[in-house]
């Protein structure tokens, strides 16, 4: 599924409105057609009945079609019915903007975890590498002390072993 509208060619982006539009107005349009529907039947099945004293006021409609339909009936019917679908989808398209606000708040919060993830990591990887690196350093530090001390010790020998040698030397001439 193509994210970026514009990326996608003008036809297919027109079918893609033209399915939003209709999958949005589907239900309220479909409740206003039940309802209309609805308020016919009401009036259609409580009309006045027609007797001589209605027909002579002609409250009666003399035609077969004309008994179940007539102007002020249709127009009362589809008032109600697009009224009804104009609230349903008026109440959806506020639904969907909250739905939509909500999602983007949660967007903003996961988007900010991320950073606030993605910067404790950056934390931890420079404590890391400073501590292996004064690590590294201390072990440098260590070789070049036992090295001193070994060449401290190596010096200390060598006087030591000068001073025996000196000493035998005088013991064996003085004796």
């Amino acid at each position: 599924m193509i994210d970026d509208p514009a990326a996608m060619p003008e036809q297919n982006r027109w079918w893609s409105r033209f399915n939003d539009v209709t999958s949005f107005w589907r239900a309220p349009v479909i409740a206003g057609v039940v309802t209309g529907v609805g308020a016919w039947l009401v009036w259609y099945f409580t009309k006045v009945p027609c007797i001589m004293e209605n027909a002579a006021a002609g409250l009666c409609n003399p035609g077969v079609l004309a008994s179940y339909i007539n102007l002020p009936a249709l127009a009362s019917c589809l008032a109600i019915g697009g009224g009804f679908a104009t609230f349903a989808g008026g109440y959806n398209i506020i639904m969907l903007n909250r739905e939509r606000q909500r999602a983007d708040e949660a967007e903003a919060r996961l988007q900010a975890e991320r950073e606030r993830y993605e910067r404790l990591m950056d934390e931890l990887r420079d404590e890391l590498r400073e501590e292996r690196r004064q690590s590294a350093e201390e072990r440098r530090q260590a070789v070049t002390t036992q090295q001193a001390m070994m060449t401290t010790l190596a010096e200390i020998s060598a006087t030591l072993a000068r001073l025996a040698e000196q000493q035998n030397g005088h013991r064996a001439s003085g004796d």
